[in-house]
């Protein structure tokens, strides 16, 4: 392992005089003071690397015999130009951060001190990208040392949280870290990180049991469709004999009807086998739709719920009077609609849909400017706009929180 045993004080001693091994993840859970590896003295239980570095937790040799961390432990770094001070708290596999952990910084680390650390995720300008990089605690997900979660908390010196979307040990983002990573509601809170684990870990098992429910429900209609499908046959099979006789008979009577009736017979015939192969076809897309995963099945349902909005929608406009606009709001329904096409909905929207939004907003809501939506639209009002497509209105939603945030900031 490429270094020596040492005891609590000399551990203390070369942490800058702190416990560093009683550090403990969000729900207390910390690691066990004891000698886990079997042949190591009991009265040393920290391991320190050469490099200085020090590890207290559970060892498993690799396939070509190699004695790696693995399991529960916590860890200690270093080294001073980069990263003196700073800690790991959580999973290890094959001596990597693997699994859900927490890594943070020693009160007494030069980093935390003078909360300075270049090339940091996350900048002094939490608005924007530049700035003095600034040190965080994070608590969420690795993947072989790279942090990988959904439901991350980072949480800056002044006490700052914000969580969301980690990737290749950086925060995802869309435009700017501090607004786009905050709770579930989409409102900038502190988020706590024993409520971001237990998240993560219930919308796991949620999922498993989805996918074992889709599964025995695929299951259950692939064998009623199977027996429906026997069931069909033995009809066919039934009918198609009496129509066998039926034929027979009216061919001997006459002709002309039997080569009619036969024509007919055919065209049923061939109708049958293709509605049973659509039947089929659809039959298997539906047994793979069923199989797939959760955003599937929730895309399907959303575009379900879509169409019968529309058809509310569409119902409700045919019972709403035909509004005749004046020359005044036609100019403010063109203003309205550049408005919706270019900042509030945006992504391409199409410019004879955006007029017609215009036109309701002029002529029904009494927004009669773009200046008074601004000023006196609010989320709840939106709610209300069912002439409005419902990913629009979420769009505008958006839009119009957004507005409203860089008002309060403002």
């Amino acid at each position: 392992m490429g270094g020596w045993w040492i005891d609590h004080e000399e551990a203390k001693l070369q942490a800058m005089d702190e416990e560093w091994w009683k550090s403990t993840l969000p729900d207390g859970t910390k690691v066990d003071e004891r000698q886990y590896e079997n042949n190591g003295p009991k009265d040393k239980p920290f391991w320190c690397f050469k490099n200085g570095d020090m590890y207290l937790g559970p060892w498993k040799k690799d396939d070509k015999g190699k004695t790696l961390e693995a399991g529960f432990g916590i860890c200690y770094n270093s080294e001073p130009k980069r990263a003196k001070g700073k800690c790991y708290l959580g999973d290890f596999k094959d001596g990597k951060c693997h699994g859900f952990g927490r890594s943070f910084w020693l009160k007494a680390s030069p980093i935390w001190e003078k909360n300075h650390l270049p090339k940091s995720e996350i900048k002094e300008n939490l608005q924007g990208n530049r700035g003095k990089g600034l040190p965080y605690e994070y608590v969420g997900s690795y993947k072989e040392d790279v942090k990988e979660d959904k439901h991350a908390t980072a949480t800056l010196k002044d006490g700052t949280k914000k969580y969301g979307t980690w990737k290749n040990n950086k925060p995802v983002v869309r435009s700017k870290w501090w607004k786009d990573h905050h709770d579930d509601n989409g409102i900038v809170t502190d988020a706590n990180p024993v409520d971001v684990a237990t998240k993560a870990a219930k919308s796991q098992e949620e999922k498993k049991t989805r996918a074992k429910q889709a599964l025995a429900a695929a299951d259950k209609a692939k064998k009623k469709r199977d027996e429906k499908k026997q069931k069909a046959k033995a009809e066919a099979v039934e009918t198609e004999a009496k129509e066998k006789l039926k034929r027979e008979c009216e061919r001997e009577c006459e002709l002309k009807a039997a080569a009619r009736v036969e024509k007919e017979r055919t065209a049923q015939i061939a109708a049958t086998r293709k509605k049973g192969k659509e039947r089929k076809a659809k039959a298997e897309v539906k047994l793979k739709r069923e199989r797939e995963s959760e955003a599937g099945a929730r895309k399907k349902e959303k575009e379900r719920k879509a169409k019968k909005a529309k058809l509310e929608r569409e119902r409700e406009e045919e019972r709403k009077p035909i509004v005749t606009p004046s020359d005044n709001n036609v100019r403010n329904g063109d203003d309205i609609a550049s408005f919706l096409e270019r900042d509030a909905i945006g992504y391409g929207a199409e410019r004879t849909e955006m007029k017609k939004y215009a036109e309701n907003l002029v002529n029904i809501e009494g927004c009669h400017s773009v200046q008074f939506i601004k000023m006196y639209c609010e989320d709840q009002d939106v709610d209300g706009w069912n002439w409005m497509k419902p990913m629009h209105r979420k769009a505008f939603k958006k839009w119009l929180i957004g507005t409203k945030a860089t008002r309060n900031i403002s």
